[in-house]
């Protein structure tokens, strides 16, 4: 299909099927199969791609009982470390082709809105490219730990001159190049159209399973008038797989990734992982199938 031939998602690849909105259905269209709920309230793409993975569940893990598809894997190089390779996927990597996709670069500004494991990665990905990053955001440990990867401004959501901040911070552009929001929350995502300058870039990395609110948003004055992008996705594509790789490599990107990775447990220990993970006190949280993981947490 034309998503393998342009070497994209495999997510999205046109063979396997969406269980929700497909390009032959209306949105309101009910799904029998699925309790006879509208089609644009399913999400698409990750339980499909999960169950060709071998999946019987649709849910993640256990990666080492499943037999996939050789587009669908990629081979780590000897001298990547697998805690670093690790981040290839949700963190680094399917961040990775939206700031590559968005064509950030030295100098540009960048605001990341909502950050948890996503946005620390968006921040690595925007640094690497040598990019200006502006943190939208409240929690006071993930704040102090994007400082550490590289975060140069610290804005607060919930002041009444947030964007006023924004619009100071990048002078006559009164706006970022590229607005990144990693949360799925429509708090998070309205800011983001809020805090592009004009023809700016937004991106929606954050996504929720089930949201119930869904996002208001004037077509003709927030998008058509002010000429900005928005588009959005959740993986990275084959095509920038080898890119990923090297700057994994990267001794500067590690060393912002060794900020990003907060905890390590062994299996006997996931109540531990999950407690952490609930804390909100955390960033990417490594569990180990195996016992006796590298690092302790």
């Amino acid at each position: 299909c034309f998503v393998c031939q342009r070497q994209l998602s495999p997510t999205h690849c046109m063979t396997i099927p969406y269980e929700a909105l497909t390009e032959t259905q209306l949105p309101t269209a009910k799904l029998d199969a699925l309790g006879g709920v509208e089609a644009q309230h399913v999400p698409g793409g990750l339980r499909a791609i999960e169950n060709e993975c071998g999946s019987e569940s649709g849910g993640f893990g256990f990666v080492r009982y499943r037999i996939l598809k050789e587009s669908m894997v990629q081979r780590i190089p000897d001298d990547l470390p697998f805690r670093y390779a690790a981040l290839a996927n949700c963190s680094i990597g399917c961040t990775y082709s939206g700031v590559e996709d968005c064509d950030v670069r030295k100098d540009d500004w960048v605001v990341v809105a909502g950050v948890g494991f996503i946005g620390f990665g968006t921040i690595i990905n925007a640094k690497y490219r040598g990019a200006r990053v502006i943190v939208l955001g409240r929690n006071e440990f993930r704040m102090q730990q994007a400082r550490r990867m590289g975060a140069d401004h610290i804005v607060n959501p919930d002041d009444p001159d947030w964007l006023e901040q924004i619009h100071a911070l990048t002078g006559d552009l009164k706006g970022a190049d590229h607005v990144f929001e990693a949360s799925g929350y429509p708090y998070y995502q309205k800011k983001a159209l809020a805090a592009a300058r004009r023809f700016g870039n937004v991106w929606l990395f954050g996504f929720l399973v089930e949201d119930s609110e869904p996002l208001p948003v004037h077509l003709l004055n927030e998008i058509h008038n002010r000429g900005v992008h928005l588009s959005g996705n959740h993986d990275v594509h084959v095509k920038h797989r080898e890119g990923l790789i090297r700057m994994l490599q990267n001794p500067e990107v590690q060393g912002w990734a060794d900020h990003l990775i907060t905890h390590e447990f062994n299996m006997s220990d996931a109540d531990q992982a999950f407690e952490a993970a609930l804390s909100k006190k955390a960033g990417k949280i490594f569990l180990y199938p195996q016992e006796n993981c590298p690092v302790d947490s």
